[in-house]
């Protein structure tokens, strides 16, 4: 007699497969978890073609008004725009390729206005809405379109200070509160006990949150464990001096958290989701130095990173600029080539995509006064030349933006 075969449906096959797809790919990020001995000290240099590891593409910017000679910062590169601000409260709004669209300022103390542009940005060119970091006696968020027009702002908790923002999704912003780590700094002025934990009443639970882009509304806060028990910088003639904080990555289809006062970088990921990904040793609090890596972009095989040496009175602080081989799990000093431009300091990290919308994009600017010296020396070629042929000195930047493999 033949034993009955039972079939069963193809739905619930399917969600069986999509189960076990998704906990081994949460296992195996877990397991994986990478560990950066900051007492090592043994780099070899590792040369790297800048071609093997990205594509590359130029924006020039037109500069035949002055008013648009910007000589600013990159404030945010979206998928349609190019945003700079300027520390005389400037903001200049660009295509992609280069056109200008629109400039504005609105600085000043008023409640439409912002006092300066050092905290971060995020635009939505669907809904025309830039986010900028207003600082000030209270840290918000205030929104603009592209000509400048106040739309709306986000308030916080009383005593937030607003850091690093980021684009979530349609309708969140990633925010990283620095509040708790002001208060470290004061205690340790003071000459007062630290403690592993720092309570406030009007403070968010978590130095990580996501907040609604409609009002600022608390959407969740990202449960990172913080030890305030020690500085994560180092103390010099009653100053706190520490490398600046990236503590939002793009990676993957989330973010790299990343905080001076954990040992472990965690990865947040679309599903809401937290992964811890590095971990350095020794423990910080534990060391005489403080040493931290500051978050890392990954492209091909490697994974760019920055060592910051918390040791002393230098400044400007001491950086070491190094790759990890994720096949070897070696680490070397970066040297990155590209055929382009010839002799010139290339280094990717963090930074190189802090102001952009996606993980695989990173852009770094090109001088303009540099690029007319190498075009006179024979160390261009290829596109990047004919660029630079008939530029002027007074001329805008070039925007090297580079899509990682």
């Amino acid at each position: 007699m033949k034993k009955p075969v039972y079939l069963l449906p193809f739905g619930f096959l399917l969600l069986v497969c999509l189960l076990f797809v998704a906990c081994s790919s949460k296992s195996s990020l877990s397991d994986k978890i990478v560990q950066i001995n900051l007492l090592d000290n043994n780099y070899p240099i590792k040369e790297i073609n800048l071609n093997d590891i990205a594509d590359v593409s130029y924006i020039h910017f037109e500069s035949d008004k002055d008013e648009y000679l910007f000589g600013g910062w990159l404030f945010y590169l979206s998928p349609k725009t190019v945003i700079f601000a300027h520390r005389s409260g400037d903001i200049h709004f660009f295509s992609r390729s280069g056109k200008i669209i629109s400039k504005f300022n609105r600085k000043g103390n008023g409640p439409e206005e912002y006092t300066n542009l050092m905290g971060g940005a995020v635009y939505d060119d669907e809904k025309d809405e830039l986010f900028i970091i207003a600082r000030g006696k209270s840290y918000q968020i205030k929104v603009y379109d592209h000509l400048g027009n106040f739309k709306r702002v986000l308030d916080f908790q009383e005593e937030s200070r607003i850091w690093n923002l980021a684009h979530w999704d349609e309708n969140s912003l990633l925010l990283y509160d620095a509040y708790r780590e002001k208060i470290m700094v004061d205690l340790a002025y003071d000459r007062k006990l630290l403690s592993k934990e720092i309570e406030c009443e009007y403070c968010y639970s978590s130095s990580f949150i996501r907040v609604s882009k409609e009002d600022g509304t608390l959407i969740e806060s990202i449960p990172i464990v913080e030890d305030y028990s020690y500085i994560g910088g180092r103390e010099s003639n009653g100053m706190f001096i520490s490398k600046p904080l990236q503590s939002l990555v793009k990676y993957n289809d989330g973010y790299l958290l990343c905080s001076r006062q954990t040992d472990t970088i965690y990865y947040y990921a679309k599903d809401a989701s937290l992964t811890p990904v590095w971990v350095t040793t020794p423990p910080s609090k534990d060391m005489v130095t403080k040493d931290m890596v500051n978050g890392f972009v990954e492209a091909g095989k490697y994974q760019f990173f920055e060592k910051i040496i918390l040791e002393g009175d230098e400044l400007p602080i001491p950086t070491l600029y190094l790759v990890r081989d994720k096949e070897t799990g070696n680490t070397y000093t970066q040297k990155i080539v590209f055929d382009e431009y010839k002799g010139y300091n290339f280094t990717v990290t963090q930074l190189t995509v802090s102001r952009t919308s996606e993980a695989k994009t990173g852009c770094l600017f090109l001088d303009t006064g540099d690029l007319k010296e190498a075009y006179n020396e024979n160390r261009l070629s290829g596109q990047l030349k004919e660029l630079v042929k008939d530029m002027n000195e007074e001329d805008n930047p070039i925007l090297m933006v580079l899509h990682f493999k």
